[in-house]
């Protein structure tokens, strides 16, 4: 059953009109209806009840803030936008250029640090990079097309395709068996696997091999498994297929050696996924698209450890 997106859009167009018709013609190949304030030609000034209402209908939300500072009117909107998304728990994935590359066209602005923090907040979480307007249309395909696999929404269907009473009965049977499954797996989760202690793990080196799109020749780049555990960890966060693990791992060597371009090679993935596999800190888990990577309790803990934030108490 074919089901169709809602995909708001959060951007910062300006004059671009190229990226925003590719932005929109992306989303419509993934059967994505786009809306946002900038293609309906909308204001927040008495219009904010109109705009949160497309967000909370949308199913997936897209930021693309450009380069160059916007007006402050303009930032207010995008931060307005993507704190509303964030409220609504939208799943969300920004676009950004480089720091420091103008966009054409860019307003002239006085709220520099107010746009250089939301870039930096907007980092914080899932985001993809660009620098031409093909690179903007494929990281929106791929971007949106993980989020849709990885973040599973209601979406909508037409009406003749909706499902009856009789298939949502045979998903709460089956959803029922798949929780018995998993309480039978719960003491075998929990169990620190033999040997791990002997297993490289924290600050021990790892070598892991890519290539570039286009080039057959395979690299190498170091790192530590503790680096490499917490990039695949953030992300594991989401459920992700190992489809989505490799473009987020070769997104992040992407980031190491400045290039867009990267690409993890499958024996890699597998190293990293055995390792921590062995550890005791990922496992596999039954979503809607087959198997995902998941936190177990050790690696949500190691987590805590290496990202969470401490109490006042426990500084003291």
């Amino acid at each position: 059953m074919e089901k169709h997106y809602q995909v708001f859009v959060s951007s910062n167009f300006g004059k671009l009109t190229e990226e925003r018709r590719a932005v929109v013609s992306a989303l419509l190949d993934l059967n994505c209806r786009p809306v946002g304030t900038e293609l309906f030609g909308l204001t927040a000034a008495g219009q904010w009840p109109a705009i949160e209402r497309m967000i909370d209908e949308s199913d997936y939300v897209l930021v693309i803030p450009g380069s160059g500072p916007p007006s402050a009117a303009r930032l207010d909107v995008l931060e307005r936008e993507y704190g509303c998304a964030t409220a609504k728990g939208k799943p969300v994935m920004a676009f950004l250029r480089p720091r420091g590359e103008s966009a054409p066209g860019a307003a002239a602005s006085e709220s520099k640090a107010r746009f250089r923090a939301f870039r930096t907040l907007l980092e914080q979480g899932s985001c993809r990079r660009w620098k031409t307007t093909a690179e903007l249309s494929g990281a929106v395909s791929r971007g949106c097309s993980q989020l849709i696999r990885s973040r599973p929404a209601e979406g909508w269907v037409r009406g003749g395709r909706a499902k009856t009473d009789d298939d949502y009965e045979n998903m709460a049977q089956l959803t029922a068996q798949v929780r018995v499954l998993e309480r039978e797996l719960a003491g075998l989760r929990a169990a620190e696997p033999q040997g791990a202690a002997a297993l490289a793990q924290g600050d021990d080196p790892v070598e892991l091999e890519y290539s570039l799109r286009g080039n057959r020749a395979v690299f190498r780049g170091r790192a530590t498994w503790s680096e490499v555990f917490l990039v695949a960890a953030m992300k594991a966060i989401e459920l992700p297929t190992s489809e989505d693990m490799a473009t987020e791992l070769s997104a992040w060597l992407g980031e190491q050696y400045n290039s867009l371009d990267v690409e993890l090679t499958d024996e890699s993935l597998r190293k990293v996924r055995l390792q921590f596999f062995a550890l005791g800190l990922m496992e596999t888990r039954p979503v809607p698209q087959g198997r995902a990577w998941a936190l177990t309790a050790a690696g949500r803990k190691l987590l805590g450890e290496m990202r969470g934030q401490r109490s006042r108490a426990s500084k003291t």
